[in-house]
């Protein structure tokens, strides 16, 4: 999520464009209103890396990015409330991360292109990355939701 940000606000407003694509199949359909926020919070990285790259001015891809990591500290917030028992301990992971991350970037108003590794460090301490990879939270959106993360993640494409 960060990188993908960070590379979207990075460098001038003459750098090259980019587009973003992904693989809608590895988001699946149904499985109910955890689901559809677990492919929100997928998607929205997609959407508004996208965004930042096509914004006019330094100052509007910080307000993009604000939205952005405001959003997702409240989806992780909604998801965790959502969660089954099972799920609970890594989706307060994901949430506790997103919050290290809004925190980190507020410091910095928002110019992810500042953040320094502490940050990483941060993440590395919740663990937020076993909330994502071959964890409970990824065979529950698998098997329920039908939504492959580690798929998707490699889907995406940057041309």
């Amino acid at each position: 999520m960060l990188v993908l940000v960070a590379r979207s606000c990075a460098g001038t407003s003459t750098r090259q464009p980019f587009a973003l694509t992904y693989d809608p199949l590895t988001l699946g359909t149904g499985g109910g209103e955890l689901c559809d926020g677990y492919r929100t919070y997928l998607t929205d990285m997609v959407a508004v890396a996208q965004r930042i790259e096509t914004a006019s001015s330094d100052r509007q891809r910080r307000s993009i990015a604000k939205d952005y990591f405001e959003r997702a500290a409240h989806t992780t917030a909604v998801l965790l409330k959502l969660a089954p028992a099972e799920l609970a301990s890594e989706l307060r992971s994901l949430h506790e991360g997103s919050v290290v991350v809004l925190a980190a970037v507020k410091k910095v108003d928002f110019d992810v292109t500042r953040l320094d590794a502490s940050v990483l460090e941060k993440l590395a301490d919740l663990d937020t990355g076993a909330a994502l990879d071959g964890s409970g939270l990824d065979r529950y959106t698998r098997r329920t939701c039908h939504i492959d993360a580690a798929a998707f993640g490699q889907s995406i494409r940057v041309s």
